[in-house]
């Protein structure tokens, strides 16, 4: 991978900004008066308040590290970019944790009695990367489904559960890509399974806004919040990204993509909403 994008994975992954909020609202357990220039603050205390709607400690769960691309985006035909990825608060994916000084990273939230596994960056680089492509990331259910698992709170048990969006964007490129790669409906699971690997493995998405929010919930962020994202993030990922096919997902990134076309060539300097 390109160091270049490497740091800028970890700028988005572990921002700076980001890890001062959710350590603010962790020790002062919400109780604070935002800092007027933090940025991200609606974003971020979204999570710390879905936790809490839940009966969830926040502090324990972690927060769900901002999403730079899924996919090898260096290498993917088709890139995928929407608005911004779905917040649910038990799926198996990043959880940046701040309690101990550094930032460090759990794939579950962490369990009174429980050892819970820590990762490091560079794990997590992987995981954006490899995510489709490796089965222990997205395994396939028993309904040829693309699944991600899902943490049950007061456990350490998983589950996995399908992910629409990833096997629409399956579905879409599939029938794009034409892949003659000996698949047929009636191939058996681990031929099926093999061509759906290869299919994703040619896919890559991103979102203009990379801080996971509920669905149907956009915070009330306005125009220049999603514009401020794309200069500072998006366009700095599609410099990576040489595809052959972008599918705008939603109207949202679809604005946002209309809006800033002209300043993402013209390379203008990114300014603070």
């Amino acid at each position: 991978m390109n160091t270049q994008l490497e740091d800028l994975m970890d700028e988005i992954i572990a921002n700076a900004d980001v890890k001062s909020i959710w350590e603010n609202l962790i020790k002062s357990d919400g109780n604070l008066v935002p800092d007027p220039n933090w940025i991200y603050y609606k974003v971020v205390r979204h999570q710390f308040d879905e936790y809490k709607k839940k009966g969830l400690d926040p502090g324990l769960e972690g927060y769900h590290a901002a999403a730079p691309f899924n996919g090898d985006i260096e290498k993917a035909k088709i890139l995928f970019i929407g608005a911004n990825p779905n917040f649910t608060p038990t799926s198996f994916e990043p959880r940046l944790h701040v309690d101990k000084g550094d930032a460090y990273f759990t794939w579950t939230a962490k369990r009174d009695n429980v050892k819970t596994p820590v990762y490091d960056m560079d794990y997590v680089r992987k995981f954006c990367r490899d995510i489709f492509s490796d089965p222990k990331w997205t395994p396939i259910d028993d309904k040829l489904s693309f699944t991600v698992y899902v943490d049950k709170p007061g456990s350490n048990k998983t589950k996995p559960g399908a992910v629409a969006y990833w096997n629409l964007m399956y579905r879409f490129a599939e029938n794009l890509l034409q892949i003659n790669d000996g698949y047929s409906p009636t191939s058996d699971r681990a031929t099926r399974e093999r061509h759906m690997r290869d299919v994703m493995g040619k896919i890559a998405c991103a979102e203009v806004v990379p801080f996971g929010i509920a669905a149907r919930n956009n915070l009330g962020l306005k125009d220049d919040f999603w514009d401020y994202c794309w200069e500072k993030f998006t366009s700095k990922i599609l410099q990576f990204a040489l595809p052959e096919v972008v599918v705008l997902v939603g109207s949202t990134a679809r604005d946002v993509f209309l809006r800033n076309l002209p300043s993402h060539y013209s390379k203008q300097k990114t300014k603070k909403p």
